[in-house]
């Protein structure tokens, strides 16, 4: 569960640090 939170947080910040970037929007995550 820590592993996945940490992961959401890396990539809500990436998203945020490069949100002009489509691929950031398209990291599967899941």
């Amino acid at each position: 569960m820590t592993s996945l939170l940490s992961t959401l947080k890396l990539y809500h910040v990436s998203k945020k640090n490069s949100k002009e970037d489509p691929k950031s929007k398209e990291i599967p995550f899941f």
